[in-house]
């Protein structure tokens, strides 16, 4: 699921994965990705089109659990936190520079 949600803005958490996560009582898994070189498409996520023999790496963030009584948006904080990290460290490990 991309939590940046299908209108975006890009790189954004929306409040409805953290909404699915509370109903199912499920953890989140935030997740970087990043690819060198990186062709993008000129739409609103700016989606990669991986090349081959790029360098990549995919990060995985914590899980961060969403009981039904924590307050929804402390959650997507925490979660956009998570997209953050995990992203940062996924562009260090590919040589993506900031």
């Amino acid at each position: 699921m991309t939590v940046d949600g299908p209108r975006g803005p890009r790189r954004i958490a929306s409040a409805g994965a953290i909404s699915i996560c509370q109903r199912a009582g499920a953890a989140i898994v935030p997740y970087g990705l990043a690819l060198k070189p990186a062709p993008r498409l000129n739409s609103w996520d700016r989606f990669i089109l991986p090349p081959p023999f790029g360098r990549g790496a995919i990060v995985f963030g914590a899980p961060i659990p969403c009981p039904r009584e924590a307050d929804p948006e402390d959650l997507r904080l925490a979660l956009q936190a998570g997209l953050e990290a995990a992203t940062r460290r996924a562009e260090e490990l590919a040589g993506v520079k900031a």
